[in-house]
């Protein structure tokens, strides 16, 4: 399956970009469980981090809490060939809804050789705001693919639908990763431009 628009993936699941009513097409635990699937899915195949976004959301969404909950989806995952989509949806519910960052980035550990498990590991280094974490994970993410690594730290700060004050920190964030890591200088300066007028704005 080719995600060339996951946003949309998300809405034909049931939801909206925000996430807002997103339940209202998926009347059974079976259609919750495939629209994880087919984003999960896009997540690996092409690493588009809107699928990202879209996936975790989603999960936000459909998570009930529960362990029971995690191990179902996990299993129904594993059972259609989603191998990748199970252990996002585990590692992302243990650090949601569980408390449990630690179990969580030991599972995406077991996984460290592939891609999205290591955007998947900056994340929840960034969620759990474990500053040590965030530079390990940025510097694997960054030597395997640092298109991706861009798009996972930029989405957030130049999300127009997310609060100034959120972007601002994303700003932040993006460029303390990135201090004697970006070669490109030009991009460097226009993001640190980018972070000064939205900071202005918000002051």
């Amino acid at each position: 399956m080719q995600a060339t628009n996951a946003a949309a993936l998300l809405d034909e699941a049931g939801g909206d970009r925000t996430g807002a009513g997103a339940l209202r097409k998926l009347d059974t635990t079976e259609e919750r469980f495939t629209a994880l699937a087919r984003l999960g899915e896009a997540v690996e195949s092409n690493g588009s981090s809107t699928a990202e976004a879209a996936f975790v959301r989603l999960l936000a969404i459909l998570g009930e809490g529960t362990a029971e909950w995690r191990h179902a989806a996990a299993g129904h995952l594993r059972e259609h060939g989603h191998q990748g989509a199970a252990v996002l949806v585990q590692a992302f519910h243990l650090a949601r809804w569980e408390g449990d960052y630690e179990t969580a980035r030991l599972l995406l550990l077991s996984h460290r050789d592939q891609t999205w498990a290591k955007a998947a590991r900056l994340r929840l280094a960034i969620q759990a705001g474990r500053w040590e974490l965030i530079a390990v994970a940025t510097d694997e993410l960054m030597r395997a693919d640092p298109g991706r690594l861009l798009r996972v730290l930029l989405d957030p700060a130049r999300d127009p639908e997310a609060p100034s004050e959120a972007r601002v920190d994303a700003y932040r964030l993006l460029l303390w990763v990135f201090k004697g890591r970006l070669a490109n200088r030009g991009l460097a300066k226009i993001l640190h431009r980018e972070w000064i007028e939205l900071s202005r704005r918000c002051a």
